[in-house]
């Protein structure tokens, strides 16, 4: 395979789930050979979470990274 892997990912997001007090929100860095630590730093250097922190909600950060060779997730981290 030439270029960047593609990835897919399907969500469904009901409006009235988002209302709930007690929901959190997920923000996904995802990294092609690299580390999910890596993934971690863009999302706090980027301020990905910044929109979402004026709200009650509790905000999880979520650093994968995939491996081209193995064509699985060969690590992952969270943070808060």
């Amino acid at each position: 395979m030439k270029g960047r892997p593609i990835l897919y990912v399907f969500c469904l997001v009901e409006k009235h789930k988002v209302l709930i007090p007690n929901s959190r929100y997920y923000i996904i860095e995802l990294k092609f050979d690299r580390s999910a630590q890596e993934a971690l730093d863009q999302i706090n250097e980027k301020g990905y979470a910044l929109p979402f922190t004026a709200g009650r909600r509790e905000v999880i950060k979520i650093g994968v990274n995939f491996s081209t060779s193995s064509r699985t997730i060969s690590e992952w981290d969270v943070g808060k």
